[in-house]
């Protein structure tokens, strides 16, 4: 068996530093605060602001969900609405575990949104990497700085993927989840789960994630597409640029774009996981697209001793740990 690298070994080996992409407007009945927690996860310490704000939960908004087990760096927002700020600091003094810390507050005019943010900044420390493994770093970085299969990571299926299982049952009839929120997650996770295999048998069956004609293209940062009718200079070239990547459906109800032999191919995917597209369609899930291909911004990554430093930018969405399960050979978790 391989040598595993070990990653969040200690909180601490596991930054994460949400960019916003725009400064708080300094006006308005929101409160935006800039929260540095380690030990805790964001809908928690959701709660904890509404509590202290004495106001729904629902009045409090995030752009993303961060992880519980790392040190993470985003934003709140919370709907004062002509209320006197709270002593913030009161709702984490008595933690037992980890800490949760005030480090801004500014006014805002809206409240903020999931997927409001640009991008994470990562800082990450992988333990005790196999000597196979720091010598192929620098090579592995090139690499990746050249884009990585776009998977979904581990962390969207919920405990050992449990709500895959569950995301099947509920698309076949067999279960009726009774919270819109476990609903939520589990189309989520249903998406996600059709998207990786997808993604793996396009490594599978083609090799690569270049594109070919009758693929969707997606632009970098966009939700933009559109389908390739010839391999010329423009679209090569752009590929290499890494302005455009092959996308590939999260499934839902729509027309799908692809056409020709790309078409048949997306037929053969969808007969083979026919129970789980159906089940979408009729849950009136609209059908997107998701870049094929993950560029990480300003990949690093150092050696210390047997530990691996890496340093990367990922937009909204993208996952980390495909980024670390390409430099090293094993990953232990």
């Amino acid at each position: 068996m391989s040598h595993c690298a070990k990653l969040k070994s200690v909180n601490e080996d596991f930054i994460v530093t949400e960019q916003l992409g725009f400064e708080p407007s300094g006006e308005g009945q929101h409160r935006l605060l800039w929260i540095e927690k380690s030990g805790q996860n964001t809908e928690w310490v959701a709660r904890q602001l509404a509590k202290a704000a004495g106001i729904s939960a629902r009045d409090v908004g995030y752009s993303g969900l961060k992880d519980r087990n790392a040190v993470t760096f985003q934003w709140f927002s919370v709907d004062l609405a002509g209320k006197p700020e709270p002593n913030w600091a009161e709702c984490f003094s008595e933690l037992e575990d980890g800490y949760v810390k005030i480090l801004r507050s500014e006014s805002h005019h809206r409240k903020l949104r999931t997927g409001t943010h640009v991008s994470n900044q990562f800082e990450i420390v992988l333990r005790e990497a196999s000597g196979a493994d720091l010598d192929l770093l620098d090579e592995r970085v090139n690499l990746a700085q050249k884009g990585v299969a776009n998977f979904f990571g581990a962390q969207r299926f919920g405990h050992e993927g449990k709500n895959i299982q569950q995301a099947f049952e509920m698309l076949t009839g067999e279960f009726k989840p009774r919270k819109r929120a476990l609903k939520g997650i589990l189309l989520s996770a249903a998406r996600a789960h059709l998207f990786n295999e997808m993604l793996k048998k396009r490594l599978a069956d083609f090799g690569d994630l270049s594109p070919r004609v009758g693929d969707v293209m997606q632009m970098s940062n966009s939700t933009s597409v559109f389908v390739v009718e010839a391999l010329n200079d423009d679209v090569l070239g752009r590929y290499e640029q890494q302005d455009i990547h092959v996308a590939l459906p999260l499934w839902g109800d729509g027309d799908l774009l692809a056409q020709g032999g790309m078409a048949d191919w997306y037929a053969e995917f969808a007969q083979e996981y026919s129970p789980w597209i159906e089940g979408l369609k009729k849950q009136r899930v609209d059908a997107a697209y998701r870049s094929s291909r993950l560029i990480p911004r300003n990949l690093k990554a150092q050696v210390y001793n047997s530990d691996i430093s890496i340093q990367f930018e990922l937009t909204r969405g993208a996952y980390a740990t495909v980024i670390c399960e390409g430099l090293v050979t094993c990953l232990s978790c």
